[in-house]
């Protein structure tokens, strides 16, 4: 699982990437960051680091290898390898 939670980690840093993109001097860039460094869990990485939100992502649809995960309040959605 460790491993899929890295993927989702790195997708919150390039959302907090696009936060420091759009307006470097911010607070909201500060938090963005500090956030990413405490993601955790099967969550969506883009409401956690934007809306400080935590939202589960939800497994939509399965194949032998891979999950495909998609948040139900902003839509982010990924293909992951399956876990375990």
């Amino acid at each position: 699982m460790s491993e899929l939670i890295d993927e989702l980690r790195q997708h919150a840093l390039m959302c907090a990437n696009d936060i420091q993109n759009s307006d470097p001097d911010s607070d909201a860039s500060r938090v963005a960051y500090a956030r990413v460094k405490t993601f955790e869990g099967i969550n969506c990485p883009k409401c956690w680091v934007c809306e400080q939100r935590t939202i589960e992502l939800v497994i939509q649809a399965h194949s032998t290898n891979t999950d495909f995960y998609q948040c139900g309040k902003c839509g982010f959605s990924g293909v992951f390898p399956r876990v375990g």
